[in-house]
């Protein structure tokens, strides 16, 4: 694999940055793209990194899970951090159509 393409997938995947529109899990998707795409490229990625880009590229609006997940943890398994993140998202949509529904 070509130093270009291997360069072109580390930027994008350093300064990638989920948009509060966008769905957690076509970022998580696209994250995992990205990662599957340099690991293909024999650079690995360790699952503590791949925590770390997560955590770092999520919005604002993510802050206080951010806050919760890694105030008390040792160490944060990516899966089990993906499925932490999907389960906020859900409670933030539920919370919106409860309000939606009663206004």
């Amino acid at each position: 694999m070509s130093l270009h393409n291997k360069t072109f997938f580390k930027r994008r995947l350093y300064t990638l940055r989920m948009a509060e529109s966008t769905m957690v899990i076509d970022h998580i998707n696209t994250l995992n793209i990205l990662f599957s795409q340099l690991t293909i490229m024999e650079y690995k990625i360790e699952d503590n990194e791949c925590v770390e880009i997560l955590l770092q590229n999520l919005p604002d609006s993510y802050d206080q899970l951010i806050i919760n997940v890694t105030s008390n943890a040792v160490t944060l398994v990516f899966k089990d951090l993906t499925v932490a993140i999907l389960k906020e998202e859900n409670r933030h949509k539920n919370k919106e159509d409860r309000l939606a529904s009663s206004q």
